[in-house]
């Protein structure tokens, strides 16, 4: 299976490469509809993109509202999928950065986190993970597994979730193995 990550500037970028070192990497500025379709699965990156406003990359946000690819996504792609879902976007009080112990798929582990921006809910069309905070921590259905923290940054722990998510696409249903 071919996968291609999207790059949102995220200054992780090369974790991100070496966690699924497998896959070509696009620029969010180079998207193109054509390539993108070429590919198996879609990973998104993190990044500091706005992204809020209906215009805020509109291809990309098309593209993954209509793919149907199964699709793994860390922090700001979170994001981007819980606004195509018609979440808001909220800004924290402060940046946070911080590791913190994730319990999900039946696993367990340190998620590393850097973010100052959350979204409150989850989307409609997701099963998800909030934290006691009102920060959601995940979202996954039947094609996404999705995070607000980093799995590139989070060691064994993101090996774990990388290879749960090649597991579950190569079965193609996400939610009936959780």
């Amino acid at each position: 299976m071919r996968g291609l990550i999207i790059n949102h500037d995220s200054k992780y970028s090369g974790e991100l490469s070496k966690l699924f070192n497998k896959c070509d990497v696009v620029c969010y500025t180079h998207f193109n509809l054509d390539h993108a379709n070429q590919y198996d699965y879609i990973v998104l990156s993190g990044g500091e993109i706005n992204i809020s406003q209906e215009i805020d990359i509109a291809l990309e946000k098309f593209f993954l509202k209509t793919c149907n690819k199964p699709i793994f996504a860390v922090c700001l792609g979170m994001q981007i999928l819980s606004i195509i879902a018609g979440e808001t976007l909220n800004e924290l009080d402060a940046r946070r950065r911080s590791p913190e112990e994730l319990s999900i798929f039946d696993m367990v582990g340190d998620m590393t986190y850097n973010h100052g921006w959350y979204i409150g809910k989850i989307p409609n069309g997701y099963e998800g993970l909030m934290g006691s905070d009102g920060v959601l921590r995940a979202i996954y259905n039947d094609k996404v597994m999705a995070f607000q923290g980093h799995p590139e940054l989070s060691g064994e722990f993101g090996l774990k979730l990388r290879d749960r998510f090649y597991e579950l696409i190569n079965t193609k249903n996400v939610t009936e193995n959780i």
